[in-house]
């Protein structure tokens, strides 16, 4: 009778075990669903030149640089007189524009300025102005990252931490006219900022530039490091696989559709929040 019983816990064992690798599998397609959903648009990593270029001559202490042993791109502006535009600019890419897309980067403020703000903003070519999707570190009398569509909606984040790398992901909805907006602290994964559900209404865009627009003539100086660029189109509001609304498809969302499935974890997102789970 015992070993009838042991045999029958195994049994079971196995038959939870196999349902559980069935998942895995069928979760693993889910997330390379969703990749396959997914274009990638442009992305840079830095570990090479980037071909990043300027038509602005830099004054004394500044610089735009590919940092090649760190692997970033560094910028250093002055907050001299006259609003001149001074950034580092992008090869030119696919042009965005009227379509869903989620756009990401990992920025870290060394040295900030308080008359001036640093960050990353996104053009199309020719440049039209104001008309820029940016998201910029605004100096030592707030500290902290103020993200813009280009059609005048904006918000500013909590305040922020110097020499701490910051990953932004916007990932935007051009039906609904919405972004999801999240920052993390790169080196612990910790949310930072979040705002699910933002009035956004995104600017073409087909090239990102690296730099600021001096304000106030304060003669000092920001500094900005820049890392994994990346946009992709999405061709709609939702992503196929991103069950933990973080606004990428990658091994994170197996795992949390692992939890939510055996472990009691939190059900998968509702982009839309109509109640209907929409991304598996």
């Amino acid at each position: 009778m015992q070993v009838s019983n042991i045999a029958t816990r195994v049994r079971h064992a196995a038959v939870l075990l196999n349902l559980k690798t069935l998942v895995i599998c069928f979760s693993t397609l889910i997330i390379l669903g969703g990749v396959a959903n997914a274009e990638v648009v442009y992305f840079e990593d830095f570990s090479s030149d980037p071909g990043y270029t300027t038509d602005y001559t830099p004054l004394a202490g500044e610089f735009f640089e590919w940092d090649s042993s760190q692997q970033v791109y560094t910028v250093r502006t002055k907050d001299d007189i006259g609003v001149i535009p001074k950034f580092a600019m992008s090869p030119t890419f696919d042009l965005v524009s009227g379509e869903s897309f989620v756009l990401s980067f990992d920025l870290k403020v060394v040295e900030s300025s308080i008359g001036h703000q640093e960050g990353i903003r996104f053009f199309s070519t020719p440049p039209h102005p104001g008309q820029t999707l940016f998201c910029d570190f605004y100096g030592t009398h707030n500290n902290l990252f103020t993200i813009r569509d280009g059609n005048g909606n904006d918000l500013n984040t909590d305040v922020a931490q110097l020499d701490v790398w910051y990953t932004v992901r916007i990932t935007y909805n051009h039906s609904t006219k919405t972004a999801d907006i999240i920052m993390l602290e790169r080196s612990t994964g910790l949310v930072f900022f979040e705002a699910p559900g933002t009035p956004f209404n995104a600017v073409d865009y087909d090239y990102c530039a690296l730099g600021s627009i001096p304000e106030h003539g304060e003669g000092d100086f920001s500094e900005m490091h820049y890392d994994n660029i990346r946009v992709e189109r999405t061709g709609g509001g939702d992503i196929c696989g991103n069950v933990d609304c973080l606004g990428v498809v990658d091994i994170d969302d197996v795992v949390y559709l692992i939890q939510y499935l055996f472990n009691n974890g939190p059900a998968p997102c509702d982009t839309d929040d109509d109640g209907i789970q929409d991304c598996w």
